[in-house]
């Protein structure tokens, strides 16, 4: 299926929209624009805009070097098929009726649907052609039956944080620990082998706590921890043989480890908010992190 131009109906769940962009984008070198049809905001209907905009967003993301037009086109009344025909043929009058336009009405509302569909197969009557995206195959099904892809879901694959930018979610805290990959990486493989562990048992909340149990969030409360007097020792020593603690230390970026290679806390520590990620993230918030990732 080549065509120079995707039409995409706008719902509330752009999740679908965004598959079927992001396969066509990939194996149709001819497309050029991808239209977006969607509501506007009125007393009567809730403008479906935003969800354009993010598909725009994330498909850019993964596809930096992407030279498509993405152009929107407004509904303002997604009942009327009158004002719809006016509002699409408005957005359609500069394309000529002998490009080849492709419709996938999975998205939207079932009168956005019939009215576009209308309205391009009237205008293209030669070049148009339509498919939606099975719910039970998640395969693309012509206008006739005809299965057109292979399941899209082996096809497109997308991070946990592009669906949350996607439905318009904003990640908490996203930027803390954006470059603790490696680490995270090492937790996966603990899960992926059945060696948590080999974590758990180097770790204890203690060496990070102070004597009220909250976590230590400054260098000079970490030093008097680990070097205020002699009974720290038996925690170093400790500390020395944590192979899982000291492996995962090892993989954080330089400027948030807090041990050196043999264990002992180092002599010149990162500032305090550099500590502070760094103990919450060994203490539990590397979970988090796996889920939101994995």
């Amino acid at each position: 299926m080549n065509f120079q131009s995707l039409v995409l109906l706008i719902g509330t769940n752009p999740l679908p929209n965004y598959v079927i962009a992001k396969y066509f984008s990939d194996t149709n070198t001819d497309l050029l624009n991808i239209f977006m049809i969607h509501s506007s905001g009125n007393a009567n209907q809730s403008s479906t805009r935003e969800y354009a905009e993010n598909i725009e967003k994330v498909l850019k993301k993964n596809k930096p070097d992407t030279n498509l037009n993405f152009k929107y086109v407004s509904l303002n009344d997604i009942e009327n098929q009158k004002s719809n025909f006016n509002d699409l043929n408005s957005a359609f009058d500069e394309v000529s009726i002998d490009e080849n336009i492709h419709l996938n009405y999975t998205g939207g509302t079932k009168t956005m649907g019939i009215h576009t569909y209308n309205f391009l197969k009237e205008k293209y009557i030669n070049t148009f052609e339509s498919s939606y995206l099975s719910a039970k195959m998640f395969k693309l099904i012509n206008e006739n039956g005809e299965l057109k892809s292979d399941d899209l879901r082996k096809k497109v694959n997308i991070e946990l944080l592009d669906l949350l930018t996607l439905h318009g979610f904003i990640r908490a805290n996203e930027d803390r620990y954006y470059n603790f990959e490696k680490a995270i990486k090492r937790f996966e493989d603990y899960i992926n082998l059945n060696n948590l562990d080999f974590y758990f048992k180097s770790y204890s909340r203690t060496y990070f706590s102070s004597k009220s149990g909250q976590l230590i969030k400054d260098k000079d409360l970490l030093e008097k921890k680990f070097k205020g007097d002699s009974s720290n020792n038996k925690l170093k020593e400790e500390l020395c043989i944590s192979n899982g603690l000291l492996e995962i230390n090892s993989l954080l970026p330089v400027n948030f480890q807090l041990f050196d290679e043999k264990g002992k806390l180092l002599q010149e520590l990162p500032k305090n908010e550099f500590i502070q990620t760094t103990i919450e993230f060994i203490d539990g918030k590397w979970l988090e992190e796996y889920f939101l990732i994995y």
